[in-house]
């Protein structure tokens, strides 16, 4: 949690001066427009964004320790799209991820956990020069965590039919908060006029969990069930193309 708290200052002191700038004069906003093509007043970008996360199984992994399943690792595979459009010195958009599986076994019985999450971001422009944008953000999302445990041996059909509940499969869901830091650069921008441009950039953060609505099964609620969610850091990588008026 202290980890949360530095990075929640972190991200303070990045936003706050962006709103405490001085108005700059017309004929020096003129010349910096004349000469910036990755910050232009109206724009956008879609990406691919690569990176990792860390969310937190940590009450997950007790309850199956305990129970005689081996535990999962914490850090995940992030894969996903994103994309914004840029307001004036504002950021706005929004992003898709995955969590590749991963899965641990015992001699009986394998356990894999996937999932995937939602964000709606706001930026603020605090950092520009001709080829840079830096930006904090903050955001609202959802996401879900999927955890199922099947036998290591693989049942034939009749089998199955014979004991269908050979497994179990069950879906955590959850409210996010995000805030992080973004810095996007260009590869190969036009020189002038109104054109794409190529993005190359960064992303991190940290996910909060804000609230969880339990684990469900196939038949309804799983009361009891340990708290499992996305809170934890990220870093990514984004590769994508933009274009701007």
């Amino acid at each position: 949690m202290k980890k949360a708290y530095l990075f929640m200052a972190l991200f303070l002191a990045l936003a706050t001066p962006a709103f405490a700038q001085e108005p700059e004069p017309d004929d020096e906003k003129t010349e910096k427009n004349a000469i910036t093509f990755i910050n232009p007043d109206r724009g956008g970008a879609f990406y691919l964004l690569l990176g990792t996360s860390s969310p937190d199984v940590d009450s997950l992994n007790q309850r199956l320790e305990t129970a005689g399943y081996s535990k999962l690792s914490q850090n995940f595979t992030t894969v996903g799209f994103g994309g914004h459009a840029i307001l004036d010195k504002w950021v706005v958009g929004g992003e898709i991820q995955g969590l590749a599986e991963k899965s641990s076994a015992t001699s009986t019985y394998r356990t894999r956990v996937n999932g995937g999450y939602l964000l709606v971001n706001v930026g603020y422009t605090v950092y520009e020069k001709p080829s840079l944008r830096v930006f904090p953000q903050a955001g609202l999302g959802f996401g879900t965590l999927n955890l199922s445990i099947n036998e290591t041996s693989s049942p034939t059909f009749d089998q199955t039919l014979a004991d269908p509940k050979r497994g179990a499969a069950l879906v955590n869901s959850s409210m996010l908060l995000n805030l992080g830091i973004a810095a996007d650069g260009i590869i190969a921008p036009p020189e002038s006029g109104k054109g794409g441009f190529w993005v190359f950039g960064f992303r991190a953060g940290y996910l909060f969990t804000i609230y969880q609505d339990g684990w469900r099964n196939i038949e309804g609620a799983s009361s009891g069930g340990p708290s499992a969610g996305f809170t934890g850091p990220y870093l990514q990588v984004v590769l994508g193309g933009g274009f701007y008026n």
